[in-house]
């Protein structure tokens, strides 16, 4: 994989240039992508990406303390920390063809895939670096896709899946060669084949969250003891599903974002709702509730995203507005303060991280 070292910029609060819009892709409602999952077309050669501009105005205190990390898709390719203490934004270029960033518990790295080019009998890979952009290390070397990668708790593993074989894995960051561990595979759990959209979640107890559109499920980090914690039945011919299942960070309790087809009178197409549910799905509630465009497409994954505050006060999570529009709100467990924090009208934000 051909790497190139990216800066990592300082950034005004004031957005002051138009990013660029890419177009719909036809892709079925929460779809998260269309196509053979198993091969992709060669991608073009890589082009030089754009400066970051500057990132809107963003209500600090709002978010209390952390730094939360999106990926902003729609001016090029970037990730963009807020850190909430010290009242900065920076951002950096993610490269040509990369995707689902996701920062290490300690700020420190991301994690991200990445096109290895073809040839290589491999289409995207993960890897980490350093939000410097510096350091890059391979996390995968499976045949096929790998996308949607996860760190665990400690910071010295990270979980990702893939789309050919089929399933969830683990790589030590620290390991010399690559050999990902198969904690879930399709033949055990065979909704995990070409499905598995939002990243895995791991919690300091050692259990694992993750979704397969209609369902939550928790695991042990080897993949025993899989249970079902929730399930929505999806009703003919409507949209029902559940995303982003996200360990709050004492691994009492889990949310997780349900897009759904509202047929009340007068309701908009698409709702997007938060719930928490406990880890024994002994009480669960549904926190804030927010209309969604009448269509939702993206080019990649991780798309529908969520992320705890480092407290465990509140969550972030994105709201897809409508073809290649998502922006950022944040709320309060409690479901109140429900606030918008992105708002550039044509910004594509997601894949969000959230860390002391």
């Amino acid at each position: 994989m051909t790497r190139t070292a990216h800066a990592f910029r300082a950034l005004p609060s004031r957005a002051h240039a138009a990013g660029r819009r890419l177009g719909r892709t036809g892709c079925a409602v929460v779809a998260i992508a269309c196509g053979d999952s198993g091969s992709v077309a060669p991608a073009p050669p890589p082009e030089e990406l754009l400066p970051p501009p500057a990132l809107e105005s963003i209500p600090y205190e709002r978010l209390g303390s952390g730094k939360l990390a999106f990926r902003r898709a729609s001016d090029g390719n970037y990730l963009y920390v807020i850190d909430a203490g010290a009242r900065t934004v920076a951002a950096l270029n993610l490269g040509s063809f990369s995707a689902d960033p996701a920062l290490s518990p300690d700020g420190t790295r991301i994690a991200y895939a990445a096109y290895s080019g073809s040839g290589q009998g491999t289409a995207y890979d993960v890897s980490t670096k350093r939000i410097t952009g510096a350091d890059s290390q391979r996390v995968s070397a499976l045949e096929g896709q790998e996308f949607s990668p996860s760190w665990s708790p400690d910071g010295q593993d990270v979980y990702f899946s893939s789309l050919l074989a089929g399933g969830l894995y683990r790589q030590s960051v620290s390991s010399s060669p690559l050999r990902p561990t198969p904690v879930l595979t399709g033949d055990s759990h065979p909704c995990l084949y070409g499905s598995q959209d939002s990243p895995v979640s791991a919690s300091a107890s050692g259990r694992l969250a993750f979704s397969c559109g209609s369902a939550v499920y928790t695991a042990n980090d080897d993949g025993s003891d899989v249970r079902e914690l929730l399930r929505r039945e999806t009703p003919p011919g409507r949209a029902d599903g559940l995303w982003a299942p996200t360990w709050s960070p004492d691994g009492q309790w889990l949310a997780f974002l349900r897009a759904f087809e509202d047929t009340t009178p007068g309701a908009p197409p698409l709702t997007l709702a938060v719930g928490v549910i406990r880890a024994d799905g002994s009480e669960s509630r549904f926190v804030a509730s927010i209309p969604m465009g009448p269509i939702v497409n993206t080019i990649g994954r991780n798309n529908l995203s969520l992320a705890w505050s480092p407290d465990g006060s509140r969550l972030a999570f994105n709201v897809m507005a409508g073809g290649l529009t998502s922006h950022i709100y944040v709320v309060d467990i409690d479901g109140t303060g429900l606030m918008q924090l992105t708002t550039r009208p044509d910004a594509h934000d997601h894949s969000l991280t959230w860390v002391r």
